[in-house]
């Protein structure tokens, strides 16, 4: 599991724990709720939102082995697509 740890400015010291964790087909509901909230304004602006055809394309492209999901003190919160190519490590989603 990959830990990053950001400081909050506070008198406590407290920090906010940020951890990332592998996506398994059990986290499909969260993802496609994670998708839907982030990039359903953008595409109604440009093409107009169809909630079966979105849907399906999310079905069509889901791979949880390229993805992280995104977790603040162990609450599911983001995700994180990683392609690893020869040259690079791309991203190919963050949301």
């Amino acid at each position: 599991m990959t830990k990053l740890i950001f400081e909050q400015n506070s008198k406590s010291g407290s920090g906010m724990m940020i951890t990332t964790r592998q996506a398994t087909e059990n986290d499909k509901e969260f993802l496609w709720n994670l998708k839907a909230a982030a990039m359903r304004p953008c595409v109604e602006q440009v093409y107009g939102w169809n909630d079966e055809a979105q849907y399906s394309r999310f079905l069509t492209s889901f791979r949880p082995q390229t993805v992280r999901v995104i977790q603040y003190d162990g609450q599911d919160v983001g995700m994180v697509e990683l392609l690893e190519r020869p040259e690079e490590l791309f991203i190919a989603r963050f949301e």
